[in-house]
């Protein structure tokens, strides 16, 4: 046998180098450097990004309430009776109106002003601004799966359920199978405070346009 320090011959079931003194017993359970198992490599998987549901639910409500500010609006210019039931029905056609412009604003600015308001913005999942076509079809996925047409008792069992998915998955149906995503930026108490003012204005000629005539009446 030769020793594996010095390289001399030695006796077989020597216990020590009798040339360099090297304990032969313990470098024979010394692996050498090269041969030495490789650490195990670790992936971890990338932290799923929060979901944020309550910004943008508020978001879209900023987004619909603008629509139907401008929808009444037009009414009054048009001198448009709006009386019950035909009041609910003209809700569900601005839905649909609603969401057919947003595919447009998402296709080509990535956003809505609802969206830009609270710093979200929707990209397709490879990267970029979503084409027409993949907006056009999210946002009827939403009228449809989100909102349910708008018709009402049955809008808010539809948006509850789409919570509790955003929630559990951390998408919803129409970002998974139109192959988009939301982000969110940081809202500071700057923007902050710019939301709670543009909410209240909106809210203001809301009410200026839905009891303007019943005051000016009295």
């Amino acid at each position: 046998m030769d020793c594996p320090n010095c390289g001399r011959e030695l006796l077989e079931g020597s216990r020590f180098c009798s040339w360099c003194g090297k304990d032969l017993a313990a470098a024979s359970v010394e692996l050498p450097l090269e041969n030495a198992p490789a650490p195990a490599l670790v992936i971890e998987a990338p932290a799923r990004p929060r979901p944020h549901p309550w910004i943008r639910y508020f978001a879209r409500s900023f987004d619909f309430a603008l629509a139907v500010a401008v929808f009444l609006l037009g009414a009054r210019l048009a001198d448009v009776p709006l009386e019950r039931p035909a009041a609910y029905f003209l809700g569900m056609l601005v839905y649909g109106v609603y969401f057919a412009i947003e595919a447009v604003m998402i296709s080509k600015l990535g956003t809505t002003p609802g969206k830009a308001l609270f710093h979200v913005s929707v990209e397709s999942a490879g990267g970029g601004t979503p084409s027409f076509h993949q907006s056009w079809r999210r946002s009827l996925g939403v009228y449809v799966r989100g909102v349910a047409f708008g018709i009402p008792l049955v809008m808010p069992l539809a948006q509850l359920f789409s919570y509790f998915q955003l929630v559990r998955e951390g998408q919803t149906s129409w970002d998974r199978d139109f192959q988009c995503r939301v982000k969110h930026g940081e809202i500071t108490a700057g923007r902050a405070v710019v939301i709670i003012c543009s909410f209240f204005v909106l809210a203001l000629i809301l009410s200026l346009l839905f009891f303007g005539d019943a005051s000016a009446e009295v």
